[in-house]
């Protein structure tokens, strides 16, 4: 009973801290020595109950994200090209290739889980009678299951492991390499006017309306994001765990996004309480009564799939939050946005 209640009134604060360092590396190629800026992000966290205060368990977390940030910051590794030749360093291709794939050994994963949960459906199946020994074919199954498993696991490292050395920035040689998405811009050792820039990684081949942001760094030009009309109006979106960043939305662009969500759930709604109205007639006699839950039903439906495209009418759509490194991608609606923030919003 004491566990059950402490597993009850147990509480935990988290507390986020972003840390940033200079690096300084010495190109392989031409021997010049330039810089970067990395960033890096953690979260703390700690449990208090009703024998532990608040205010100890958020030092404590504090503590422990002050410690996570500097030992990341000490391993922190970026594929920055050197400014100088466009040379990307070999730890740092190293890292590139560590970052590559990570979902292909997802979809391994989710693929063992199936094939085992499978080969365990099929044993629990054939001991439900335990007069009956377990059938030859019932043990093929289960075998050919646990196989195909751990072969399909084996299969997604292998293949990670095997194409993360097609991942070579170096084989196509460019001396005026642009940034790569996601990364710090590098600058030359005693050039002070580089010094400083932030992570907005200006790379021409992205996608049009896509930016690769470092949070903490990040400027957004003085325009709304939509209309590109000039306003002071912010709104601030979460992209990851206790992550937000705030950007410049003007308000009847917010009405016009409010309004849409609003008008297509309704819509979505109605729609769905008629389709499910014209599908109640073709019940069969007697059946009747669930006609009013089939519209219900429809409209439910049909308001959720409203909900669902309106989405589509966001300003701002984020993806690849990437925690530790503290970058977002950014799609924006309205593309020259994202070529206003290449040419505004990369300056400290």
């Amino acid at each position: 009973m004491w566990v059950h209640l402490l597993m009850h009134v147990r509480r935990y604060v988290s507390v986020p801290r972003v840390g940033q360092i200079e690096k300084i590396v010495r190109c392989e190629r031409c021997n010049c020595q330039y810089g970067y800026v990395v960033h890096r992000r953690a979260i703390g966290r700690s449990g208090y109950s009703i024998w532990r205060s608040k205010k100890k368990a958020a030092d404590s977390a504090t503590y422990k994200v002050a410690v996570k940030v500097v030992n990341l910051l000490a391993n922190a590794i970026e594929p920055v090209p050197c400014p100088s030749c466009g040379w990307v360093q070999g730890a740092m291709v190293r890292e590139m290739r560590r970052r590559f794939g990570r979902w292909i050994i997802a979809v391994g994963a989710v693929a063992l889980v199936i094939f085992l949960c499978t080969a365990g459906v099929i044993y629990l199946n054939e001991i439900n009678d335990p007069r009956r020994p377990i059938r030859a074919t019932s043990l093929t199954r289960i075998e050919d299951a646990f196989v195909l498993a751990i072969a399909l696991y084996c299969g997604a490292i292998a293949s990670r492991y095997a194409l993360s050395f097609l991942v070579d920035p170096n084989s196509v040689y460019r001396a005026d390499r642009p940034s790569i998405p996601g990364s710090p811009i590098g600058y030359r050792i005693g050039d002070s006017a580089t010094i400083g820039k932030s992570a907005l990684s200006p790379m021409p081949d992205e996608r049009p309306g896509r930016a690769t942001v470092q949070l903490a760094v990040a400027r957004f030009p003085a325009q709304c994001c939509r209309c590109l009309k000039e306003t002071s109006t912010t709104r601030r979106f979460r992209c990851g765990k206790l992550a937000q960043i705030t950007v410049p939305v003007c308000q009847s662009c917010i009405r016009w996004v409010k309004a849409a969500r609003v008008l297509l759930g309704i819509g979505g709604g109605l729609l769905g309480f008629v389709a499910g109205c014209a599908g109640a007639i073709y019940l069969p006699q007697g059946e009747s009564e669930i006609a009013l839950p089939v519209a219900v039903g429809g409209a439910a439906f049909g308001a959720a799939l409203g909900l669902l495209i309106a989405r589509s009418f966001r300003v701002v759509k984020f993806s690849r939050f990437s925690s530790d490194r503290n970058v977002v991608r950014i799609d924006f609606k309205n593309h020259q946005y994202a070529d206003l923030m290449r040419e505004e919003g990369r300056l400290v």
